[in-house]
């Protein structure tokens, strides 16, 4: 996707289910305790300190990168378009999804409808 758009990649290497980059830390579900019906015992009972270890060593890094990214296209007066991706199942809790790709956005619905334009003129999705 990157090469793509001829943007800049940060990737996140670990599982959202170690830590959810794309959620607010605050959020009980940026740790889940069970995925869709199977329990994650790595995540059940963790500890404070166990939880601010994932934020310190995962999370906060990844946010820095994305910060300092925008912070520099920000002071070279550069257009910005941020762009998060993760995979998803094509059956989450028993329920098969209709969909190959969900494309969510937040304030600004134009790139997302251009994706969306984009996916629909493809044959077989």
């Amino acid at each position: 996707m990157a090469e793509a758009l001829h943007a800049a990649l940060i990737a996140q290497n670990y599982s959202r289910l170690v830590i959810d980059c794309n959620r607010d830390p605050a959020v009980a579900t940026s740790i889940p305790t069970i995925g869709e019906h199977i329990e994650i015992p790595g995540n059940i009972g963790l500890t404070a300190e166990g939880v601010a270890a994932r934020r310190a060593e995962i999370f906060e890094p990844y946010h820095r990168q994305v910060r300092a990214l925008l912070d520099e296209r920000a002071a070279a007066g550069r257009p910005t378009i941020l762009v998060a991706q993760h995979s998803m199942t094509n059956v989450f809790k028993g329920v098969r999804r209709e969909m190959h790709a969900a494309v969510l956005y937040n304030r600004d619905r134009r790139f997302a409808g251009l994706v969306l334009e984009g996916l629909r003129s493809e044959a077989g999705l």
